[in-house]
């Protein structure tokens, strides 16, 4: 980040790295995270009431947070 464009008060929207889009997708990366952490913990009959298996579950479960395509 160019330090004397924060002195000059330039617009974040002028920089060449728009910082609100780097905070946007870590944001993201955790709440995926957090997702995949928490369906992992699911019981049987909470799967059945969202209509996943217990390997679907698993498979979502282990993929990396910033692998984030539907499948």
């Amino acid at each position: 980040m160019n330090i004397s464009a924060l002195k000059l008060g330039t617009s974040f929207a002028r920089m060449p790295v728009k910082p609100q889009g780097v905070l946007s997708r870590i944001a993201n990366w955790i709440a995926i995270s957090q997702e995949r952490t928490q369906l992992a913990d699911l019981d049987r009959r909470m799967l059945d009431d969202i209509g996943m298996t217990e390997a679907e579950a698993m498979r979502e479960s282990a993929r990396p947070f910033w692998d984030t395509t539907l499948r």
